[in-house]
């Protein structure tokens, strides 16, 4: 098993590999080397407990707000006109590659937009998350990536509006999800009903689908 540079295509049909970074290849067909995808270099969804990631309507629901202070929020905690603010994920995820989420807006001063991405980018000038009005009250389910240093997303608001952010799954590569949000392994009352039945694995595949 050659290692240090990518697998020649030359080599027979069968033949595996591992580049210098730790992926598998494998020559798949005369010529044609194909990558192996392994939890080390596939992104995979994780579902959660769905999670309120911030809320600027209290105090309480600011508290993953990593850069708060009167420039990015005013008296009544609205996220203020052109201002970023930069959320902290780590309670939940530890090297995440990116995030589903819901986002809420309510008592927007005027129209305006919100934009969630991720941290540590140049904000990107022509998208928007959501769009909204005066003293409207809107929700949009979102995707974003998560910052390459930082577990943390971003949030500009073009016009001063509350926002809510809850969030229900993560895609990770390399990283982890905290085990007390997971919605099956980490709960205490989903543990005692699988013990007194069938694993999840063994519904699987003993069981059949409705369907057919």
């Amino acid at each position: 098993m050659p290692s240090g540079d990518f697998l020649s295509d030359q080599a027979p049909v069968g033949s595996i590999g591992v580049d210098k970074d730790g992926n598998f290849q494998v020559i798949s067909a005369p010529g044609w080397v194909d990558y192996v995808h392994t939890t080390g270099n596939s992104n995979r969804i994780v579902p959660i407990a769905p999670q309120r990631l911030v809320d600027t309507r209290t105090a309480a629901g600011r508290a993953r707000i990593v850069n708060a202070s009167s420039t990015t929020l005013d008296s009544s905690g609205r996220l203020r006109d052109r201002q970023v603010i930069h959320l902290d994920l780590t309670d939940f995820v530890f090297v995440g590659d990116a995030l589903f989420g819901n986002l809420t807006v309510t008592t927007a001063v005027a129209s305006g937009f919100v934009q969630v991405y991720p941290h540590g980018i140049t904000r990107p000038a022509d998208f928007s998350t959501i769009n909204y009005s005066a003293n409207q009250i809107l929700s949009n389910s979102f995707m974003s990536g998560i910052g390459y240093n930082y577990d943390y997303i971003s949030v500009y608001a073009h016009r001063t509006t509350h926002i809510i952010i809850d969030i229900v799954a993560f895609v990770l590569s390399v990283g982890q999800v905290n085990p007390a949000i997971l919605p099956f392994s980490a709960s205490a009352s989903a543990r005692s009903a699988e013990s007194a039945g069938q694993s999840r694995a063994e519904r699987a595949k003993q069981g059949t689908p409705s369907w057919k």
